[in-house]
């Protein structure tokens, strides 16, 4: 049997039989699979990881899958699926805190409060977490509310927004400041404060000479 190119044109445009997007076509019925497992992939991955960035191409697809990135890339057009960067998520889940999350956020936060300065470790805090609340510190670390200064070492953005008031203020009437005068002036320890004096050197706010630092001030309004 034999198809002229406006018949075959006809068929391909029958919504019920194939799928279009862009300039291509799959069979309808590949695609609704294909969505299917996609969705099912998600939703589990989502109920793991509530506020993860989402799953990859080849998380989501076998090898040399060439339906899955079609499925992904056209679901991000209709608007079923957001994309960060190379990372697909269903787009009914917003990735901001619930309730329950918004209270873990709090309880993590208090346990950088209990002695500012003077934090745990970041691994010493994850422990103490379920794997589902582990996502709320990412969280956290992500936005920008818990910030690296080394290794384990993490403070939350409002320490360092007072810090950096202690220091404006000290430098009021000081030319300079030591080590030992911010060991004082925070209350905290040499593992904490040079991190915290590199930090503020790296974002324009200090600049160290010799053993150290004279102010040079912002520009921007956050520094963090």
């Amino acid at each position: 049997m034999t198809r002229t190119i406006p018949e075959l044109e006809k068929e391909l445009r029958d919504k019920t039989c194939y799928f279009q997007w862009r300039k291509q076509v799959i069979l309808k019925t590949a695609y609704d699979q294909t969505k299917i497992t996609i969705q099912e992939k998600l939703t589990q991955y989502t109920n793991q990881n509530p506020l993860g960035e989402g799953l990859s191409v080849r998380e989501i697809g076998a090898p040399r899958d060439r339906i899955t990135p079609f499925v992904l890339e056209s679901g991000v057009e209709s608007g079923w699926l957001k994309r960060t960067h190379d990372r697909y998520r269903v787009a009914a889940v917003s990735g901001e805190l619930s309730g329950a999350q918004r209270k873990v956020r709090e309880e993590i936060l208090a346990a950088y409060n209990v002695t500012p300065y003077n934090p745990p470790p970041i691994s010493r805090v994850r422990k103490n977490l379920s794997k589902t609340d582990q996502s709320v510190l990412q969280w956290l670390i992500k936005q920008g509310q818990l910030v690296q200064l080394a290794g384990e070492l993490f403070l939350p953005v409002k320490q360092l927004d007072t810090f950096i008031e202690k220091l404006r203020n000290w430098f009021q009437s000081h030319s300079e400041i030591a080590v030992a005068d911010v060991r004082d002036m925070l209350h905290s320890t040499r593992k904490v404060i040079i991190p915290l004096l590199n930090w503020a050197d790296a974002k324009g706010l200090t600049r160290r000479e010799g053993d150290v630092r004279v102010w040079v001030g912002e520009d921007r309004k956050s520094v963090v």
